[in-house]
């Protein structure tokens, strides 16, 4: 399941990323032409997407850290009727744990993936002549 979000997460980055970089073609075209060179262009569109990974990172441990401190202190209770399958511990609440490696680890694999898929679309826009870039033509 956790691999399964991951890769939700890593499709979700590039599209939303490929999508701006094609819209913005003519920015980079205009770049191109005012002598930037490819790589720098990539690393311009990089960094941005990376601080907008580092941005959605801050704003949801802000949003959601009330939620995840009332699940691992008080824990989750299931409904009543759930005590009728005949299983015990379904009347017990689950307590959630968050481990700080996992944690951790998972905002380096973000952080790395976020890089890596916006630099995709970025070198391929970066690589047209800035005169094909400037009239939107797409190789």
């Amino acid at each position: 399941m956790y691999s399964l979000l991951l890769f939700l997460a890593m499709i979700a980055v590039f599209d939303s990323q490929a999508l701006a970089v094609f819209k913005r073609r003519r920015e980079i075209g205009t770049l191109s032409a005012l002598g930037l060179t490819k790589n720098k262009i990539a690393l311009l569109f990089t960094t941005e997407g990376v601080l907008y990974m580092v941005f959605a990172t801050i704003t949801t441990a802000i949003l959601g850290m009330p939620i995840f401190w009332y699940f691992a202190k008080f824990g989750y209770r299931l409904p009543s009727g759930y005590e009728d399958f005949g299983m015990p511990g379904f009347s017990e609440p689950i307590y959630f744990s968050y481990p700080i490696t996992i944690i951790m680890g998972t905002l380096m694999f973000l952080l790395a993936l976020t890089a890596i898929v916006s630099w995709l679309p970025t070198r391929r826009i970066a690589s047209l002549k800035p005169t094909d870039a400037l009239r939107g033509k797409v190789r």
